[in-house]
């Protein structure tokens, strides 16, 4: 299957970095998500070494670690094990949807799949799927495969007209 580009469209071509899969938990919503484990662990910690109840503030310390730990690892072992990671990859944006094309690979996704952007000053980051703000898989593109600055404002332009306008109608 070939996908089509229009004289319009905006691509971005770049070679995935360890960095890239860092995005994700700069965002402020994985931020946010993060609190409330995280608090949970600090009160049972807290609450066992004020209570003198070792089980308690090892069980709160054990959760605190492993939810430090684990988000890392998530990362690391995606980057080690998934080769799309990993590959050269192309993305084509325009008014139809986006386009994503690897060595073996080619998808397309329609501008009503798309259900969330967040941006960063490193990368655009999508979000796929319904259902809660945390759930489902995202796309992440990075501004360095843009070819220019023109096209950096011309793809946040068409993510404007296309996810974030559709969610506030």
């Amino acid at each position: 299957m070939a996908i089509e580009t229009h004289a319009d469209a905006i691509m971005l071509r770049w070679t995935p970095e360890k960095e890239d899969l860092r995005e994700l938990a700069r965002r402020p919503a994985y931020r946010r998500q993060m609190v409330k484990p995280m608090v949970v662990a600090a009160i049972l910690l807290a609450v066992g070494l004020v209570l003198k109840l070792t089980v308690l503030a090892v069980v709160g310390g054990v959760l605190l670690l492993l939810l430090g730990l684990l988000s890392g690892r998530a990362r690391q072992l995606r980057w080690n094990n998934d080769p799309f990671v990993r590959d050269p990859v192309e993305y084509v944006a325009d008014k139809r949807g986006l386009s994503r094309r690897q060595q073996d690979f080619e998808c397309w996704w329609g501008w009503s799949r798309i259900r969330d952007v967040e941006e960063s000053s490193r990368a655009f980051i999508l979000r796929l799927g319904i259902g809660r703000p945390s759930d489902g898989p995202f796309l992440i593109l990075p501004k360095r495969g843009l070819a220019s600055a023109a096209d950096e404002t011309r793809l946040r332009e068409l993510l404007d007209a296309q996810v974030r306008r559709r969610q506030t109608s």
